[in-house]
């Protein structure tokens, strides 16, 4: 035990009396490499999280677009042509959405190969707003018309235009 307590104070006597000089100079030195350290390891984590967000978008994407392909069938099937044109016009907006999210996400992982984060913000927002439209887009759709409440069989409809007055006298 004895033994230890010398050894340890030997190890505080020397640092403390160690030249300052030395010391002064690596300090600094090591203080920015750990910095450089944390700030690349936030910089690591910001691109991960945004190549994590597009990979999501995209998803999103191709989830949206499988449910309205599976409603443009659906209206094909019924013949309702005017819901079919409403659920066209909706996938094609959303495949348009999701090729521009295609194009953007090889720009955001060259981005973040060089380590460009500006670009790699701007991008994140636009894969932001396209997530939102293709979002959005799906909602729009569940408005589209449908046949599938309307009456089946026949329906009777009786109109009056002018009904006969009563003559007064």
């Amino acid at each position: 035990m004895a033994h230890l307590r010398f050894v340890l104070v030997v190890l505080v006597l020397g640092h403390a009396l160690a030249p300052t000089a030395r010391a002064q100079d690596t300090e600094p030195a090591l203080v920015s490499q750990a910095s450089e350290a944390v700030r690349r390891g936030a910089q690591d984590a910001d691109a991960t999280r945004a190549l994590r967000h597009a990979q999501r978008t995209y998803w999103i994407g191709t989830r949206i677009r499988g449910r309205l392909a599976a409603g443009l069938d659906e209206a094909r099937a019924s013949g309702d042509h005017r819901g079919a044109r409403c659920y066209d016009d909706k996938l094609s907006q959303v495949h348009a959405a999701l090729r521009m999210a295609e194009l953007r996400y090889s720009e955001l992982e060259r981005a973040v190969e060089r380590g460009d984060a500006p670009q790699r913000v701007h991008i994140e927002q636009v894969m932001r707003v396209l997530r939102r439209r293709m979002v959005e887009l799906y909602r729009h759709s569940r408005r589209c018309p449908s046949n599938v409440t309307s009456h089946e069989g026949r329906v009777r409809v009786t109109v009056t235009v002018d009904p006969p007055r009563r003559r007064s006298r």
